[in-house]
């Protein structure tokens, strides 16, 4: 089973998930294959786009909540977590896992913070255990919305906190071995 779903002729006993890349597309890999949800599936669809993602160690060194986008709220209080509508994370990239050769607009650089915002999920991070952790992150470029030119910039993966313990490690690197990354 992965997210409550059967996997039929999936091997429970070395099933395991795989980062989302995407919201509600999930991934998941045996020593069989590769499945797409609950169906066995070509991978090279999600392999394809975990090529391009930059994947690296690092800590979360401040976080910033607000309300509305003004009101700042204390990180150290779990109720603002709970009410917050933004949060700006600074992570300290201490290694790199993966860096694709691609023109992204900022790129995190080895011992120092890198900002990503979050907002529609923070009531979930409200057990901050994370914050103190090593963790994996892996970063996705896309298209700047708010620019009619190409410009790439990074985005977080949906769901970071779950999948990006270092003990996820083993697993992450097998799956840019099959990438070929």
């Amino acid at each position: 089973y992965i997210l409550g779903q059967r996997i039929r002729g999936a091997n429970g006993n070395c099933l395991e998930s795989l980062p989302f890349l995407e919201s509600f597309e999930h991934w998941s890999r045996d020593d069989k294959g590769y499945y797409r949800w609950d169906k066995l599936s070509d991978p090279e669809p999600y392999l394809k786009k975990f090529r391009e993602c930059y994947i690296f160690r690092g800590k979360v060194s401040k976080v910033s909540l607000s309300w509305n986008r003004t009101e700042a709220l204390d990180p150290t209080h779990a109720d603002s977590w709970a009410i917050a509508d933004h949060g700006w994370f600074f992570v300290d990239c201490k290694e790199w896992i993966q860096k694709p050769d691609l023109d992204v607009a900022e790129i995190p650089q080895i011992g120092e913070p890198f900002r990503f915002g979050e907002g529609l999920r923070l009531n979930l991070l409200a057990q901050r255990t994370w914050m103190g952790e090593d963790r994996i992150w892996v970063f996705i470029p896309v298209q700047d919305s708010q620019r009619v030119e190409k410009r790439l910039v990074l985005i977080n993966t949906p769901l970071w906190w779950e999948y990006s313990s270092l003990d996820q490690l083993d697993s992450l690197q097998k799956t840019i071995a099959a990438a070929g990354a």
